[in-house]
């Protein structure tokens, strides 16, 4: 019985060992699968948040999307972050401005396909403001 007991007990620790290192692999070759180009980074009047526009784009299959996410003025720009409080699927510009230090208004193209839009985060209140594009004007 003890050594079915340590047979157990060492097929548990591979197993486990196998499960995490196979976790930890895939993690980081799917991750790496998006990539972030920083659009534009507005700090807060306070200096204490920073908002981070950023177009993010996961391959060829998908299309890119302009994102925006607010994190403390110290927090580094990284490539894996989803953007935590907006998601336009639109190529248009995003515009950001701090109207104070707990109000941020993101300015987006109208046509584009909202994915995430937050009201509030780390309580600061967040307004937006679609851009609608002018009509194309036919020529003679």
């Amino acid at each position: 019985m003890p050594k079915l007991k340590k047979v157990f007990m060492w097929l548990s620790i591979i197993i486990v060992v196998f499960v995490g290192l196979a976790w930890f692999l895939l993690n980081g070759f799917v991750g790496s699968m998006c990539a972030n180009e920083l659009v534009t980074s507005v700090t807060a009047p306070n200096k204490l948040f920073k908002a981070v526009v950023f177009k993010r784009g996961c391959g060829a299959t998908t299309r890119s999307s302009i994102q925006v996410s607010i994190k403390f003025y110290w927090s580094p720009f990284s490539n894996r972050e989803k953007g935590n409080v907006f998601t336009v699927d639109s190529a248009g510009p995003i515009e950001i401005k701090w109207e104070d230090s707990r109000l941020l208004q993101i300015s987006y193209p109208g046509d584009g396909e909202i994915f995430k839009s937050c009201k509030n985060h780390l309580g600061i209140n967040i307004i937006y403001k679609p851009i609608m594009s002018a009509p194309a004007v036919p020529r003679i």
